[in-house]
């Protein structure tokens, strides 16, 4: 019975150290939809009912001919003064912004709509990990931007309380055989820790440049110095006005059939494109441009299973952005909950 007792606890500490991993950015859609910057929107609500964290991305569609976004102080923000912003966001209609700084951003559309009600106040907390990756439908983001905060401050704590009060932990024939264990368990519990690797998703300019989806780029000599994992992203910036971007099958895209594509991509010409799973991703241009090499196959693999952790040639030439922040100090806060008990139990556990 004691021996079961001491596998169980030597379990739960290391599905302790080993469950909590990095996080990562949360893409937020503005409005909660993907064609929701626009009028008659309560974007105050909207943002009261989010958790955004650094390294956070938010997604503004729109009418380009009719909106646009800009970043401005709050003085002009209250007041819908659209001159001298800070940042003119608008691009393709379908434009992101990255939350970089813990402190409040203020947006809003110009051209008088802002006195209609188009412009968010976004107030980016500093403290505790990032969300989780997964991209929930837009409706149900803050339901999940909440999860890891309310992990990493209450129930991981707790968790550690319960255990440290067990009655078992102090009983003197369990601590007898837990002495001759407890080695193995910190050696295994460091070893993890030290090769847990946090990685950014990254952000990969197709063909290498802002422009660059277009003919006459070698895409497979490009794809074959990129190493994309899954959480990256791909950039297309194009002529949307000549070319498009078509998710295909394998076989459409050998023989550059533009008909029974699996996903259109192609929205405002500075489109992105989440690689969500590790397989490969074929992309080609219709219209007859297929044929003159626009397209792409892009092999996704999955960073946990991968051992290859060398950094893609083209990062060193600024082909592709690091998308979100360095997330290894999150996964410390969890640590410390753990050391902070391996320490009194080890204390406990070599003066029974």
């Amino acid at each position: 019975m004691e021996n079961k007792r001491v596998m169980i606890l030597m379990m739960v500490m290391i599905l302790l150290i080993t469950k909590f991993g990095c996080g990562k950015a949360e893409l937020h859609y503005v409005g909660g939809g993907k064609s929701n910057w626009a009028p008659n929107i309560n974007f105050s609500h909207w943002s009261s009912q989010q958790t955004f964290h650094l390294g956070d991305w938010l997604y503004f569609g729109y009418n380009k001919y009719q909106f646009n976004v800009l970043e401005v102080n709050e003085t002009s923000y209250e007041k819908c003064i659209e001159k001298d912003f800070i940042k003119n966001i608008t691009k393709g209609g379908r434009d992101v912004f990255q939350l970089t700084e813990p402190k409040t951003y203020y947006f809003l559309s110009g051209g008088g709509y802002c006195f209609g009600g188009m412009k968010v106040a976004i107030d980016v907390v500093h403290s505790g990990p990032p969300p989780t990756p997964a991209l929930a439908p837009a409706t149900n983001r803050s339901s999940m931007a909440a999860v890891p905060s309310i992990t990493g401050h209450v129930i991981t704590p707790l968790l550690l309380i319960l255990i440290l009060t067990s009655p078992f932990l102090y009983n003197k024939n369990i601590m007898r055989s837990l002495r001759n264990g407890v080695v193995k368990v910190l050696v295994i519990l460091l070893v993890n820790l030290l090769s847990t690797e946090c990685r950014n998703p990254i952000l990969h300019r197709v063909g290498g440049g802002r422009f660059s989806w277009n003919p006459n780029i070698n895409f497979t000599n490009w794809s074959i110095h990129e190493q994309f994992y899954v959480g990256d992203w791909l950039y297309f910036g194009f002529d949307k006005l000549i070319y498009n971007v078509l998710e295909v099958n394998k076989t459409n895209y050998e023989k550059c059939e533009d008909k029974d594509f699996l996903t259109n991509v192609t929205r405002g010409g500075r489109d992105v494109f989440n690689l969500t799973d590790a397989k490969v991703f074929y992309f080609l241009s219709g219209r007859g441009f297929c044929f003159k090499g626009m397209k792409v196959a892009v092999l996704v693999k999955d960073f946990s299973e991968d051992q290859s952790l060398e950094p893609p040639h083209n990062n060193q030439h600024g082909d592709h952005d690091l998308l979100f922040t360095n997330n290894v100090f999150s996964s410390y806060h969890y640590v410390s909950h753990i050391i902070i008990f391996l320490a009194i139990f080890v204390f406990q556990c070599f003066h029974m």
